[in-house]
């Protein structure tokens, strides 16, 4: 027994030294991002004797483990992927905000200002070319600014294409990079004592960059590492998924993304992919829908009313912007032919609009209902006008938009929200809508799913008007002769103006001038749609600011309550580093009088 206290002291010598290194390591590693503090378990080491029973006999270092709460990594994965969504959302946002350049001086909003008062100029100075010039450029300096806006926004889509398939790319990449160290882990690990501490920081890391780029759940079960993507495991030990990017043929072929083994799309809400996907899918696209409505409402409400009116020379209005391209008539839609019909006139002029509608020549006296997309509007003819119906059409919600043409013929449009389509029409109780000529006479109803029924209704129409009228907006008229600024007579007693009143006549410039104050986009004037929209960004870009400091706010709790626990604290190492060089000192002390006394017994001998 006399050798058992070297051989305590040299484990105990032995222990502190491997603890002493572990300290280095910290130290070495204080500003290595991403690292985690280690720890070194010693354990006290026994042997039975018959003699004495159980003596101690030293010191072994058990293991070296990393101060790690698994708790805090897994909200910090969750919570990474929120802050990096609201931190793109944020900065595409203001991108976005730069397009419509509010509250600046050039705007869509001035370039309105600036055409209606060039209208107005021109109605007091109907001759003058230098006026009508004018009218040309404010036209077209809004026709640009609105395609301009709708062009830029198409390019952000397109650049937020090829971001997602990059970032789908770099996933891919990282899911092969943890799989790989879930290999290198498992077999480091295998006598389950030591421990891959440096491969877990690594595997942790790219975890956790993985996470701002795409929403995640990470399995710990069985002490196997899995990491989850929409429902399904993407990597699982030393196995994993990848991911493509294919385009998308139900959503104008922009690229979404899929398994490549089962071709089945994935789903992502959070990370950069899902900010870019939300931005390109929903909020740039609700911008371009909005302008292409404002180009919709201005072009076809312009157009009618520069029609209704006469040009220098006495001839009737042509178009003032290009037509709007719309689609055919009858569509396919899941397999099933429709009607899309966007415009619907009647031919039934009213004299008298403000008066009950039965004072009009042709108009019976009756009250009833009719119905327009299955909501019913009733009517009384002996009370009320034609503008308290279209009034009425309005304020039920249905779906479609009523009102006068310049020659007081009842218009129905169907608004952008549904589809620019109107889907059903009937004649419930009375004949109001063949009366007004929206239906044929003797016919009553209307069906956009039975495309027969488009016999039933005026031929005065048109389609559904194709996406990215925005992109297409242009003045159409290029002889400044050709603006018709002239209003007209009736001479052959049809109650719509065939005659000018001559080239000093302003009245139907006035009236394009008047326009500003009229609802001609859905239910807004031009000026307040602008507002509505600029308005409705602001909103979401105040909110994304405010997520996003929020969420960095979370994040920064998270990242301090973290490091208090795997950062390296120099103080704390340097005591533990005092502490293990002591004990160090203290053995080898112990081993020396040790050997003393061995040798004075073996002096005795």
């Amino acid at each position: 027994m006399s050798f058992y206290g070297l051989e305590m002291g040299k484990r105990t010598m032995m222990a502190h030294q491997a603890a002493l290194n572990v300290v280095g390591q910290n130290i070495s590693n204080a500003s290595t991002e991403g690292y985690s503090r280690q720890i070194a378990t010693l354990q006290a080491q026994s042997v039975y004797s018959p003699q004495y029973g159980t003596l101690g006999s030293g010191v072994d270092m058990l293991t070296v483990k990393r101060a790690r709460n698994e708790f805090i990594d897994d909200r910090m994965v969750k919570e990474t992927s929120q802050l990096s969504k609201w931190e793109v959302r944020e900065i595409n946002l203001e991108n976005i905000q730069n397009v419509f350049n509010e509250p600046n001086d050039s705007t869509i909003r001035d370039s309105l200002d600036s055409m209606w008062s060039s209208f107005q100029d021109l109605a007091n100075n109907s001759q003058e070319s230098a006026t009508r010039e004018t009218v040309l450029e404010r036209a077209d300096d809004l026709a640009s600014m609105i395609k301009d806006g709708y062009s830029q926004l198409k390019s952000l889509q397109s650049e937020m294409d090829g971001t997602i398939k990059t970032e789908v790319e770099n996933v891919n990449s990282t899911l092969k990079k943890i799989a790989d160290l879930n290999a290198q882990i498992s077999r480091i690990e295998r006598d389950d004592v030591t421990n891959a501490n440096d491969l877990r920081d690594e595997r942790d890391r790219l975890t956790e960059g993985l996470s701002k780029v795409i929403d995640l759940k990470v399995n710990r079960d069985n002490g196997e590492f899995s990491i989850i993507i929409d429902g399904r495991t993407a990597v699982q030990g030393e196995n994993y998924q990848q991911l493509q990017t294919v385009p998308d043929v139900d959503n104008s072929n922009r690229l979404k993304m899929q398994w490549t083994d089962t071709k089945k799309d994935v789903s992502i809400t959070g990370g950069k992919i899902g900010a870019y996907r939300e931005l390109r899918d929903d909020d740039i696209q609700k911008y371009m829908d909005y302008l292409d409505e404002m180009a919709i409402g201005i072009t076809d409400t312009m157009n009618e009313m520069h029609k209704a009116g006469f040009d220098i020379n006495g001839q009737p209005g042509e178009n003032f912007f290009k037509p709007i391209d719309t689609n055919k008539e009858i569509i396919t839609e899941n397999g099933k032919q429709q009607a899309s019909i966007y415009k619907i006139y009647g031919n039934k002029i009213i004299t008298n609009t403000d008066k009950p509608l039965s004072t009009n020549s042709g108009i019976t006296s009756q009250s009833g209902y009719f119905e327009v997309n299955n909501i019913r509007i009733s009517y009384n003819t002996s009370v009320d006008s034609m503008n308290d119906v279209v009034k009425k059409i309005n304020d039920a919600g249905t779906g479609v938009v009523a009102s006068l043409d310049p020659n007081n013929k009842l218009v129905l449009r169907g608004e952008k929200d549904n589809g620019y389509t109107i889907m059903t029409m009937s004649d419930g109780n009375g004949s109001f809508l063949q009366e007004m000529g929206i239906f044929q006479t003797g016919s009553t109803s209307f069906n956009y799913k039975d495309t027969s029924t488009l016999a039933n209704i005026s031929t005065n129409r048109s389609a559904t008007p194709k996406a990215g009228a925005a992109e297409r907006m242009e003045v159409a008229i290029t002889n400044v002769d050709k603006i018709a600024a002239a209003k007209g007579k009736d001479t052959n007693a049809d109650g719509i103006p065939d005659t000018s009143l001559g080239i000093g006549n302003g009245g139907n410039m006035l009236a394009m001038a008047q326009i500003k104050q009229k609802n001609i986009i859905g239910r807004y004037t031009a000026d307040d749609y602008f507002k509505t929209l600029v308005a409705d960004l602001a909103v979401k870009g105040d909110q994304s600011t405010r997520n996003y400091e929020n969420q960095k706010s979370l994040v920064a709790s998270l990242e301090t309550r973290r490091q208090s626990e795997i950062g390296v604290s120099l103080d704390e190492e340097m005591t533990d580093m005092i502490k293990y060089q002591q004990s160090y000192t203290a053995a080898a002390k112990y081993i020396n009088t040790i050997d003393e006394m061995l040798t004075s017994i073996m002096q005795l001998l």
